[in-house]
């Protein structure tokens, strides 16, 4: 049928011939063909123009007996139950496309946003899913969700307390779980907050012969290491706090690898506060060593410094600071026994007991011996000749050391600033007169820095 006018009018057009029926314009115009619906033909349902574009005027539905609601543009279904597809969009052949726009958003409420992902049910289903295994019918993609905006994902559970926010790397584990960066002022790469009955971070590294760590409460960053490596040099670390500063710098500038702090602020039996806490247990046959707290620097440097506040390195329960009551230790006795090379203390020093740590003997024949060897010990047993052995001096000098000179045979003569050994060595004797000690009898001597002398100060 061809039409010598634009105008035509029927209540039924069909075709019993055995071809497509066939509906054209030809005007030499390029005419758009026109669909019109409603009151006198007022609506225009259906458009297409001279270059095949098509204008629908909506709301469409796509599929066996699905109808779109008033407030639907598109609506598809009937969608084969086994491998169906509503919307295909191939990209194939394209380098800088996009396959889905969705733009001019405006402010988000439950169910209005750029894109609504529903479910017949709570907790059914996979409401997106970006790339797959190599191999497998949904290939690795370059980047799975790219985002610039505001908030990048928003999470809510069905209930409080349950659900998995993210989980990455459920079966096959990614190199990076997670990168962040942040920049600007105040910024913060990641923030975790949790009730006091969670904990913030967990950061676990262990081999496949060790389960997850039990859920730890009421912790910020937990930071756990296990390994049954049979490597000799292995190291295995929990928690690593590092600072390192470049640059100029100045004298003001300050480094810290870990800040520990503790605040507690309740009204009444407040409890212990402690800001740091290093336990370690070691319990493997052969060589082991559980150190609770290791501090490492140059000779040059302090690697402990305690500003402020007593320090408690065990006691009775007698001698136990009132900062720590019974109740508060309970399960520790105290006692401790605390080992130093040098120890220098501008205050005053109390203890219960006093006891001289090891103890060297000497033996000196007859004559004069110059320069005797004192070791580091508090105690020096010498056998002097029965005819009497000349002491002419003690190495070993430092400022303001103490030692006592216990004479086991013999007798011993003390010179006064005598010549036989170096200037440092001497002895400085009350009078300028020699001193005779005999067999069972001691001497108590002290160094004098301010003359580079042995004093006696007791005997």
């Amino acid at each position: 049928m061809r039409l010598s006018a634009q105008g035509f009018s029927t209540s039924r057009l069909e075709s019993s011939a055995n071809m497509p029926l066939l509906i054209a314009q030809r005007a030499p115009a390029g005419q758009p063909i026109r669909f019109l619906a409603g009151d006198g033909g007022s609506i225009r349902a259906l458009e297409i123009d001279a270059v095949g574009t098509t204008w629908i005027r909506g709301p469409l539905s796509i599929g066996s007996l699905v109808g779109a609601n008033s407030n639907e543009q598109i609506r598809v279904g009937s969608v084969q139950p086994i491998g169906g597809r509503g919307i295909v969009v191939s990209l194939l052949g394209t380098s800088t496309s996009t396959g889905l726009l969705v733009r001019d958003v405006g402010v988000s409420g439950v169910d209005e946003a750029g894109i609504v992902v529903q479910s017949s049910a709570n907790g059914m289903g996979t409401g997106i899913r970006i790339g797959g295994p190599i191999g497998m019918l949904r290939p690795v993609l370059s980047t799975g969700i790219d985002i610039t905006g505001g908030t990048g994902i928003r999470y809510n559970a069905l209930t409080s307390g349950s659900g998995t926010a993210l989980e990455i790397g459920g079966t096959i584990a990614p190199r990076r779980g997670i990168e962040i960066v942040a920049t600007g002022t105040s910024h913060i790469g990641l923030l975790a907050l949790a009730n006091t009955n969670g904990a913030g971070v967990i950061g676990i590294s262990q081999s496949s012969s060790y389960t997850t760590v039990p859920a730890t409460e009421r912790i910020g960053v937990r930071g756990h290491a296990a390994t049954n490596s049979p490597t000799i040099s292995d190291t295995i670390v929990g928690t690593m706090g590092s600072s390192v500063r470049g640059g100029s710098g100045g004298t003001l500038t300050t480094s810290i690898g870990i800040v520990g702090q503790s605040t507690s602020t309740g009204s009444s039996h407040a409890g212990t506060s402690i800001g740091v806490l290093g336990r370690a247990i070691a319990q493997a046959p052969g060589r082991a060593v559980a150190i609770g707290g290791c501090f490492i620097t140059d000779t040059t440097n302090l690697s402990l410094c305690a500003l402020g506040g007593d320090i408690y390195l065990g006691s009775s329960d007698e001698e136990r600071p009132p900062q720590l009551a019974l109740s508060t230790f309970a399960e520790h006795d105290g006692r401790t026994r605390t080992h130093v090379y040098d120890l220098v203390a501008s205050g005053i020093i109390g203890v219960s007991m006093f006891t001289m740590k090891g103890a060297t003997s000497r033996v000196l024949g007859p004559g004069t011996v110059d320069d005797l060897p004192t070791d580091l010990v508090s105690v020096l047993r010498v056998a002097a000749d029965v005819n009497a052995t000349t002491l002419s001096g003690c190495a070993g000098v430092m400022r303001d050391r103490t030692l006592i000179v216990v004479v086991t045979a013999g007798t011993l003569r003390l010179g006064h600033n005598h010549i036989g050994s170096k200037a440092e060595h001497r002895f400085h004797l009350s009078g300028g007169n020699d001193l005779l000690v005999d067999a069972d009898d001691a001497l108590f001597l002290w160094y004098d820095e301010e003359i580079a002398r042995w004093r006696v100060i007791g005997s």
